[in-house]
């Protein structure tokens, strides 16, 4: 006898047995568990209940049912610890008057028909594909935005580097601008001085005009053939004279008034006057400057 009460005190496992029950989306499911339980109370379990073990297991079943029946099939699976939990609490209420301690419950199996299985596997693949073409699509999408900002990335720095050569030729031709215009002005300053120091520099410069008209009337329609010629194209001592007559004019503070061109020469042809127009062209044995046209 003292064996027998001994062994009741010790925790027990009682087997739920197999039963249909009904989810939340009306799927029926055959589901079984496994209680842990201990008499802490034999006076309450003798007299308080005929059977306390059959009376908990019916308790436990009807639990079970109530329980399933407020999920889902999909949150059965999800959420079976929280569901052991919920029963346990909810039939240790019972068994703590019937003199038995509830340790714990496990869910130990769940099955349900072919047919849902079927349904199931079709649902759990088109999961699968679903999230395999989002993370397909998703992929595409980081590539093209990445690509997108490399383009993007690459046109900022060409046009950076666009600009940076821009910026320096203009500064390149404006240095090369400034250095020949400082050396022009120093060459001038040096003809200057050479002329106002040596008294025979009018000929000297004689000789420089004479070669440059010469050269530059070699060059005449080489790059267009419309050019302005003067009149006295056959004499280049009368143009050599007029040269001097300007620059003597320039020393003594004269005004100098631009002298009309006599006729400009279109591929060797005279350029037709307006009518009315008056033209005179300056000489050297002209007065200087030239007299206004009438």
């Amino acid at each position: 006898e003292k064996k027998k009460k001994k062994k009741e005190k010790q925790e027990q496992t009682q087997e739920i047995p197999n039963q249909s029950a009904i989810t939340k989306d009306n799927v029926v499911v055959n589901i079984d568990g496994i209680l842990f339980m201990k008499i802490d109370n034999a006076e309450r379990a003798s007299y308080n209940v005929e059977n306390p073990i059959h009376s908990l297991l019916n308790v436990a079943q009807t639990t079970m049912r109530s329980e399933i029946g407020k999920l889902t099939l999909d949150r059965l699976f999800a959420e079976r610890a929280e569901l052991n939990v919920n029963i346990r609490a909810a039939i240790a209420i019972d068994a703590e008057s019937w003199g038995i301690q509830c340790k714990r419950y496990e869910i130990r199996d769940i099955q349900v028909s072919d047919t849902v299985r079927k349904s199931m596997d079709l649902q759990a693949e088109a999961d699968r594909k679903r999230r395999k073409n989002v993370l397909e699509s998703e992929g595409d999408r980081d590539a093209m935005t990445n690509r997108a900002a490399g383009e993007q990335k690459a046109k900022e720095l060409l046009a950076e580097a666009e600009r940076v050569v821009t910026v320096k030729q203009a500064e390149g031709e404006a240095s090369k601008m400034k250095l020949i215009s400082e050396a022009q002005a120093d060459a001038i300053r040096i003809v200057a001085t050479t002329i106002k120091n040596n008294a025979n520099s009018e000929e000297a410069m004689k000789l420089e005009v004479a070669k440059k008209y010469i050269e530059s009337f070699g060059n005449i329609a080489k790059e267009t053939n419309t050019v302005v010629l003067p009149s006295n194209l056959q004499d280049p001592s009368a143009m050599i004279t007029s040269a001097m007559s300007v620059y003597a004019a320039v020393n003594k503070g004269t005004p100098i008034s631009p002298s009309p061109l006599p006729f400009t020469a279109d591929a060797g042809e005279k350029e037709p006057e307006a009518p009315g127009a008056a033209t005179q062209a300056w000489t050297p044995e002209m007065p200087f400057p030239p007299p206004p046209l009438q």
